[in-house]
């Protein structure tokens, strides 16, 4: 398991954000990240036209 930031948009569109941290509790062979969670919220006030 993995902690990355989650970046959110007025419009309700998101995406991960940056790394934060490895949970050492899961032991999976050849994959590092098998789960992503978030460790934090940062709110972006602009709206993305398509």
């Amino acid at each position: 398991m993995c902690y990355f930031d989650q970046v959110i948009w007025a419009c309700g569109n998101w995406r991960w954000g940056k790394f934060r941290e490895q949970c050492n509790k899961e032991h999976r062979i050849g994959e590092t990240c098998g789960l992503k969670l978030i460790y934090g919220r940062q709110d972006e006030a602009k709206n993305w036209k398509v």
